[in-house]
């Protein structure tokens, strides 16, 4: 680089001389200038190609940058569609998942309201048989008091008839006695008004006796008929494992009832992996969980019970 003070001012003082010297002095100005301005123009070259170098070398560090920034992002987005993708499998399980569930509760829902009709069913049915039990106890009431009232009326015929037969035998007596004493028996009389009236409420008395037995036979035969059909609705309803009345009867999904107890107890007892039906030995999945109180079932044990 140049000086800070030029050729021409470090020779001021030679202006003063000859102009030979003032000629030597301005040309060695000039040279100096020109030294100077060589020098500038070298070093600014000089600068010029340092500075074309760091922006060359910028220029490669950017692109590299830019690439890497490329790469990144390409990165980032390879990330961000395996991301949406696990997001989408995702979406989809879940909605399979609430699909699923969605129809177990509408199985749930539908179950408990066939539990309910069938439980609304089970108390009309015993109603009905609570109805039906109170009509045969107070025929059978009835029944009874008419018994009685004919057994009295049977006791005083009775003992209207001994009286009779008595009288009858004291008639024979005195009859053999007169026939062994030689003398003609009493002529035949006829029957008296109350022997009349005797004899035909006696008779009155037997039909209406007749009529009761028969009506107490088809009672009994009624009572007989429908304690079998309570036995055997009462075998109908019983646990196949206990053999007793279920208590909190639950179903298994094949259809078979048990004591909840008794089913609970026969599968902690088998020890085995798998729930099996004790009935027919087909696994049933899930154990107690998958078992449904059976309501009406429920509802008939108690009205046989209540009989």
């Amino acid at each position: 680089m140049a000086s800070s003070t030029s050729p021409v001012a470090r020779t001021a003082d030679a202006f003063s001389g000859p102009p030979e010297r003032e000629l030597a002095a301005v040309r060695a100005a000039a040279e100096g200038e020109r030294l100077a301005a060589a020098e500038d123009l070298e070093a600014a070259r000089a600068e010029a190609a340092q500075a074309k170098k760091g922006g060359a070398a910028a220029a490669r560090k950017s692109g590299r940058e830019l690439a890497a920034v490329r790469a990144a992002a390409e990165a980032e987005r390879l990330a961000a569609a395996e991301g949406l993708e696990a997001a989408r499998a995702e979406v989809a399980r879940m909605k399979a998942g609430g699909a699923a569930a969605a129809r177990k509760i509408v199985r749930e829902v539908k179950g408990a309201a066939d539990a309910r009709r069938a439980a609304e069913e089970a108390r009309t049915a015993q109603a009905a048989a609570e109805r039906e039990t109170r009509g045969w106890r107070d025929a059978a009431t009835r029944d009874k008091n008419r018994a009685d009232f004919f057994a009295g009326r049977v006791c005083g015929a009775v003992a209207d008839r001994d009286a009779a037969c008595k009288r009858a035998a004291a008639l024979e007596a005195e009859n053999g006695t007169l026939r062994s004493a030689g003398g003609a028996p009493p002529a035949a009389r006829a029957p008296s008004a109350a022997e009349a009236r005797f004899e035909t409420a006696w008779r009155e008395m037997q039909g209406r006796l007749d009529a009761q037995a028969a009506v107490a036979a088809e009672m009994r035969a009624a009572a007989a008929a429908r304690g079998r059909e309570v036995r055997a609705l009462a075998e109908a309803v019983a646990c196949p494992i206990c053999f007793g009345p279920m208590r909190v009867p639950v179903t298994v999904p094949e259809g078979h009832s048990y004591c909840r107890k008794c089913l609970a107890d026969a599968w902690a007892a088998d020890g085995e992996s798998e729930t099996r039906n004790p009935l027919t030995g087909s696994v049933v999945p899930g154990g107690m969980d998958s078992t449904v109180r059976n309501i009406a079932l429920e509802g008939v044990v108690d009205a046989l019970e209540a009989l």
